[in-house]
């Protein structure tokens, strides 16, 4: 059932992030947004491909632990940057 709510509460970090990264350099604000949505695709292809590797050899259980990992490491980054436009 935690599955379903964490993408409704960890879906607005994304936008989030971009806006931030855009208000720290207006000027530029068209690169910062293609590399924010490069990495967040990047971060999916390897977040999909790691869990099937990892399912492949522990188990689909295990597997979900995979995004658990790259959701913190999202929201860590996102803490980061809130931190440092402070």
């Amino acid at each position: 059932m935690l599955w379903i709510f964490s993408g409704f509460f960890l879906a607005p970090i994304f936008p989030t992030l971009i806006a931030w990264g855009t208000s720290i350099n207006p000027s530029s604000g068209g690169t910062i947004s293609g590399l924010v949505f490069t990495l967040g695709t990047l971060g999916l292809f390897s977040s999909t491909s790691l869990a099937g590797l990892v399912a492949a050899f522990s188990g689909i259980k295990v597997a979900q632990y995979v995004f658990v990992f790259f959701a913190s490491a999202m929201l860590i980054n996102a803490l980061v940057v809130h931190v440092l436009l402070k």
